[in-house]
Order: structure tokens, then sequence, then C-alpha cells
């Protein structure tokens, strides 16, 4: 289960970085920014997020 939350916040992460490349832990995400994070997603290990702003 640890390594399955790890996955997603590590998504999360890689996602508010696209939508914002200054963006850092502890700041609001950008809206929209996790619209394109799925289960799916998450557990093919894709490295990069496409995302619509």
């Amino acid at each position: 289960m640890e390594q399955y939350e790890h996955q997603y916040r590590q998504a999360f992460a890689e996602a508010a970085k696209v939508a914002d490349p200054t963006w850092r832990a502890g700041k609001p995400i950008p809206a929209g920014a996790l619209d394109g994070i799925t289960r799916e997603y998450v557990e093919s290990g894709k490295k990069s997020v496409d995302i619509k702003i």
C-alpha cells in the first residue's frame, strides 16, 4: 500500500510541476493540473503527464 501511495504522490507532484514549473510541495496545486491523473496512468509507470489548462 505504501508503494501505491508513493506512486500517486509522485504523479501528483509531477503533474503540478508540468502545470507550473515553479510549484513546490506545500503550495496550492494549479487548477486542472490533476485532471489527467487516473489509476491506469499511475499503474502504467509513465513519467510524463499530458494536461490541458
